[in-house]
């Protein structure tokens, strides 16, 4: 049926449950694309200690990532580029 089908490794799009799934697989220095199933990071209060779950610190990439790209809008909508 799709004939140039090729299947690629986990890293480019990881599900962040893989992690407790598959321990001995999981190695967060490969994953390229980390997919956000269940609970989002944008829907969780990082102040708030009871929205804490196993996977806060990949919720942590996220905010970093997300922080970034406002500093970077900022940057633009001000005529500089950093």
């Amino acid at each position: 049926m799709f004939p140039d089908f090729q299947v690629v490794s986990y890293k480019y799009n990881a599900v962040k449950t893989l992690r407790t799934a598959h321990p001995k697989t999981w190695d967060i220095q490969e994953v390229k694309n980390l997919h956000f199933i269940l609970t989002k990071p944008w829907n969780v209060d990082p102040s708030d200690p009871a929205q804490i779950d196993p996977f806060f610190d990949l919720y942590e990439f996220w905010w970093a990532a997300r922080d970034d790209a406002a500093a970077v809008a900022s940057l633009s909508s001000k005529g500089s580029r950093p």
